[in-house]
């Protein structure tokens, strides 16, 4: 029954400051406002530590918990200064916070988890404490319950830092993660989606070459036949506009590990539009010589591919 009650009082503190934050939204730079956001943000008030401390007491109901999130997300968004260094000293926190999404992955679990989780990585030592298989692990389950496109967009941005850091280390915890967690192919699909809208082309070539680092590392398609047909229509498209020989080698790459699927001699999909595009890469004399190495390539894996398939129906 005390816990009951120590939980009631809670919900109904929680539920004063997002109503008082909700009333002062269209006017956050209202003076007294902020005063009050200073005062209640201020460790010195203990309202964040004591917080913290009610989402990792086993007795604290699940509801109570994504409550608790929800108001550190809206005081991160007000008062980010005050929280992260509170946040980051409490190690159980963060990792109880991991836990909690991978234990709760198929429940409703709301995008605040995501967001403290996304936002603190950039934090000085967030990395180098936090950094490990579970934390990416969350992160993926992040791309399947995430809908506010900002915040799926700072996910990936995040996850494409991990995958770029950890290429040079022993372990790539990112492309270990991938190999068998249950939203790898949701985040192949939301990255096609990306490649196809995308106009930052640095952020494309991040994308295309953490796919190709993927398709390298994984033994079997990383994609359904849908998805393989989506991915070749969005790389014949960018390939037939006016883009730099660097990401013309990214998108080639990626046709060219496409072609190794035998997925994709199940229907060809536009094989003969794949050709035709390869061997004028090929005969280009003015293309870069490893543009017309690849180009090459993705024709024999065809080839090849398409008589050991025919071999294989007889």
């Amino acid at each position: 029954m005390e816990e009951n009650t120590k939980d009631t009082t809670l919900k109904e503190n929680i539920k004063k400051i997002l109503n008082n934050i909700k009333k002062y939204n269209k006017n956050k730079y209202n003076k007294p406002f902020q005063e009050w956001i200073q005062q209640i943000t201020d460790p010195k008030y203990f309202l964040i530590s004591d917080i913290m401390n009610y989402f990792l007491d086993e007795l604290t109901s699940n509801e109570l918990k994504e409550e608790v999130l929800f108001l550190l997300q809206k005081l991160y968004e007000l008062k980010k200064e005050n929280l992260v260094s509170q946040i980051m000293n409490n190690n159980e926190f963060i990792k109880g916070l991991i836990n909690y999404v991978n234990t709760n992955k198929n429940k409703n679990i709301s995008e605040s988890s995501f967001y403290i989780l996304c936002h603190l990585y950039n934090e000085k030592n967030f990395e180098k404490s936090y950094l490990c298989e579970d934390y990416i692990s969350t992160l993926f389950y992040g791309i399947n319950y995430v809908h506010d496109n900002i915040l799926l967009n700072e996910i990936i941005n995040v996850l494409l830092t991990i995958h770029f850091k950890l290429k040079t280390e022993e372990r790539n915890f990112f492309l270990e993660v991938h190999i068998d967690h249950p939203c790898s192919r949701v985040l192949n699909e939301i990255l096609l989606r990306v490649i196809n809208n995308e106009e930052d082309k640095k952020r494309l070539h991040k994308i295309l070459k953490c796919l190709n680092d993927i398709m390298d590392n994984e033994i079997t398609s990383i994609f359904c036949k849908g998805d393989i047909e989506i991915f070749i229509d969005i790389l014949i498209g960018q390939l037939q506009s006016n883009i730099s020989q660097e990401l013309t080698i990214d998108l080639l790459n990626a046709l060219e590990r496409i072609t190794l699927y035998d997925e994709y001699y199940d229907s060809l999909y536009k094989v003969d539009d794949i050709t035709e595009l390869m061997e004028d890469f090929e005969v280009n004399v003015e293309q870069n010589s490893d543009i017309r190495k690849i180009s090459k390539q993705i024709v024999i894996n065809i080839t090849d591919h398409q008589g050991k398939h025919n071999e294989m129906k007889n």
